[in-house]
């Protein structure tokens, strides 16, 4: 029997006859992007893949969309889903089946379903955000503690970006004169590649965390279509298990990624991002003020307080003490106006040395500030007990004073039997002060005796 053979391009175009044939007209075929390139000329090439499972390959085709459908087609999808048109997603393509003796088979698309890569989407999204519960690590970086003072930020963004510039010019000229030091770690922040570039910036941070309080993730402006990489599975598990707190300022309020849900804070501009750092500055300042004016208030108190007693203990005085206790009076005002002006200077030490800690303190800082306020509570405790013992000691030494002034009172010593003997009403304490023949009086308890000297 004879063999009939065939040239390979008889059989091709047997099966071009068969595909056109068979296959006349336009499909809608569901697939996934595995790649896609585009040339000079403005066409796009893709290879098209389904899976089985998430994972298998099953299927394989190559897929062309002419130049000037491709002007059409990439913008329209990319504007209706919020999403780029690149590999990874599914979509849902009108196509034709075309085969080319040369080139082989192919899917000539003409157009493309947005209405199902929103959908598909959306179930991805849902998908990864339910992966990372169930890994336990969606609420991690949220639950990390913020610190008080946010001095030192980490910063991912573009350096050319419109968002980068706001945010740091908000920090500097903040109408607080607030300091706050931050270094730029350069990311790509739209595109294919902006996932990659994130997730890096965050591993070169990880190795120097030390330096820094928080991380800000910014972008200003850009199209809604960028937004699909802050979806990604990826980029949210490196977020939610950075050790510091990471904020997002992505610039799109009704969009919210997967990336602000695991961070800690989801801020919906740049310079809104720059308002919640200061204000943390501006709160802990007002807690400062509020410690001071309460420490003052209390020292007046104290002082007030034993003043009034002193002017109450000065009242029952004799009148020939009173000199000695409006010394030791303005003696005590003099310290207290000293222990005020040290208490002072105390404070300021002290608040000086909790913005020194605040700068150098990022984890547990809840618990040095508890701290301090312990030390300013033990301080006024301390000025407390000083002022009340130096009150007590003033008592006492007033108490005996009186007892001094009174046992000296004459009245009392005649009283006792003594007297008192004048020559010419000046006090006699020498029996040769007086010649016989002068007269002299003695001053009894009761009553005077005159006298002739013999």
């Amino acid at each position: 029997m004879e063999k009939t053979i065939y040239r390979l391009s008889e059989i091709n175009k047997k099966i071009r006859d068969t595909l056109h044939e068979h296959f006349t007209g336009n499909f809608w075929i569901k697939a996934e992007i595995a790649e896609l390139k585009e040339n000079q000329g403005g066409h796009c090439y893709l290879e098209l893949i389904e899976k089985e499972n998430d994972e298998d390959i099953i299927a394989r085709a190559r897929g062309i969309i002419w130049g000037y459908t491709y002007r059409m087609l990439k913008p329209y999808f990319e504007s209706t889903t919020g999403q780029l048109l690149q590999p990874g997603i599914a979509v849902m393509i009108s196509a034709s089946v075309e085969f080319h003796e040369v080139y082989g088979y192919s899917l000539i698309i003409k157009d493309i379903d947005p209405s199902f890569t929103i959908g598909e989407a959306a179930i991805q999204k849902a998908r990864i955000i339910r992966q990372l519960k169930e890994e336990g690590v969606f609420d991690m970086n949220r639950n990390c503690p913020f610190p008080v003072v946010p001095q030192r930020i980490a910063v991912i963004s573009s350096p050319t970006a419109a968002g980068f510039g706001d945010f740091v010019s908000h920090l500097k000229n903040n109408p607080y004169g607030y300091a706050v030091h931050y270094t730029l770690y350069p990311a790509i922040m739209q595109g294919k590649e902006t996932e990659s570039s994130i997730i890096n910036a965050l591993d070169r941070i990880n190795q120097v965390m030390h330096r820094y309080d928080a991380v800000v993730i910014i972008r200003g402006g850009g199209a809604q279509s960028d937004l699909s990489s802050f979806n990604s599975y990826w980029l949210a598990y490196h977020i939610c298990q950075f050790p510091l707190p990471v904020l997002t300022g992505i610039g799109h309020e009704q969009d919210e990624t997967i990336a602000d849900m695991v961070a800690h804070t989801r801020l919906k501009t740049p310079t809104a991002v720059a308002d919640f750092i200061l204000s943390h500055f501006l709160s802990y300042e007002s807690q400062m003020e509020d410690l001071w004016d309460r420490l003052s208030m209390a020292a007046r108190e104290i002082t007030t307080e034993h003043k009034e007693k002193l002017n109450e203990l000065a009242s029952r005085i004799p009148y020939s003490t009173r000199e000695g206790l409006f010394e030791q009076i303005r003696q005590l005002q003099k310290t207290a106006e000293k222990i005020k002006q040290e208490t002072k200077t105390l404070m300021m030490q002290q608040t000086q040395t909790l913005q020194q800690i605040s700068g150098v303190l990022r984890q547990n800082f809840s618990s040095c500030l508890a701290r301090h306020r312990h030390l300013h509570f033990h301080s006024l405790q301390k000025l407390r007990l000083a002022t009340q013992k130096h009150l007590l000691h003033m008592d006492k030494h007033l108490s005996l004073t009186e007892n001094t002034v009174r046992l000296s009172d004459p009245e009392l010593i005649l009283k006792k039997g003594y007297s008192l003997t004048f020559h010419h009403r000046r006090l006699l304490k020498d029996p040769g002060e007086v010649q016989p023949g002068d007269e002299i009086e003695t001053l009894l308890y009761k009553g005077k005796i005159t006298s002739k000297v013999c």
